[in-house]
């Protein structure tokens, strides 16, 4: 009888352990899950992207603001002058041309670091 109450402790024991194992377990994935969520939600807002590209993002940002100036202005002569023309066909398209691949490059060059970048070695914890 003494040794099925010692075999039935052990049991409820291990099974304590267990529990609390998968707990851990359980608390650490819950963890690492929403440390991605908020970097997921980091990396699509517009305002890291300004921050990291201050430059691009203002070139673009008055490439089109005087773009669709270019286009919501109504004037009754057919004919453009000279500055209008050539901010419409030469400066605008260069202008955002030049933001947009300064941007994309950054966002290639973030992707990968990201997935270059060496795994995370584990820090030593209880034994699983």
């Amino acid at each position: 009888m003494a040794s099925k109450r010692l075999v039935h402790a052990e049991v409820q024991q291990a099974k304590r352990e267990l529990r609390a194992q998968s707990a851990r377990l359980r608390r650490r994935i819950n963890t690492d899950v929403h440390g991605m969520i908020r970097e997921q939600a980091r990396l699509r807002s517009w305002r890291t992207w300004v921050r990291r590209f201050p430059m691009p993002a203002m070139a673009a940002a008055f490439g089109v603001g005087l773009a669709a100036a270019m286009g919501l202005r109504r004037t009754k002569s057919t004919q453009r002058n000279v500055f209008e023309s050539f901010v419409s066909s030469w400066a605008v398209p260069r202008l955002l041309r030049w933001a947009t691949s300064a941007i994309s490059s950054g966002l290639i060059n973030e992707l990968l670091k990201t997935w270059t970048a060496p795994a995370e070695t584990p820090t030593p914890r209880e034994p699983v």
